[in-house]
């Protein structure tokens, strides 16, 4: 007579490493909102985003440095916007059709402070593996720029550069000034 218990262990075996294989994958992704900036798309990570907002009309801020693109008044809050293209070297995007505002939290002393970007388009929310991670040669990290980027990334035919958004919006509160 044939044991039917001990002929499927080895399946069920198999089931458990795929399944512990599956939660170790998933435990190794971040998950990123891409967005697309001067002809790039770019990504950070979903937990530094607070929201994404349609365009709405800046304020410019007399004698602001030309970091700051103006403030947005969302539900009654001021929002600084920072622009990071001139940021970053790109040029301006003349299509604004598809712009979003996107706001992140940045960190004063325990106390997060909202600041928000313009991007181009907002491209979608995608789980990206840390073997899928490419960190910056050595040519991009040597840059003024290089704790900013977190690496580059290839997800459906286009490439990610993955940007450490806290980084680059630091923000010296105490003085006003940004971290160029």
């Amino acid at each position: 007579m044939l044991n039917t218990e001990n002929a499927n262990a080895p399946d069920d075996r198999r089931e458990d490493d795929r399944g512990r294989a599956q939660q170790r994958l998933v435990a190794d992704a971040k998950t990123f909102v891409t967005f697309d900036l001067s002809g790039q798309t770019l990504g950070v990570e979903v937990s530094n985003v607070r929201e994404i907002l349609d365009k709405v009309e800046i304020k410019r801020i007399p004698n602001a440095s030309s970091r700051i693109e103006g403030i947005v008044d969302i539900r009654g809050e001021s929002i600084p916007i920072i622009d990071i293209r001139s940021q970053l070297g790109m040029h301006d995007s003349s299509d604004e059709k598809d712009n979003r505002i996107i706001v992140f939290e940045v960190s004063n002393q325990n106390d997060p402070q909202p600041v928000g970007i313009i991007a181009d388009r907002v491209r979608d929310v995608t789980q990206i593996f840390s073997d899928q991670i490419e960190k910056p040669s050595d040519l991009i990290a040597s840059n003024d720029y290089e704790g900013d980027m977190l690496g580059l990334a290839r997800h459906d035919d286009f490439l990610i550069f993955l940007l450490d958004i806290k980084s680059l919006l630091q923000i010296d509160f105490d003085c006003g000034e940004m971290r160029l």
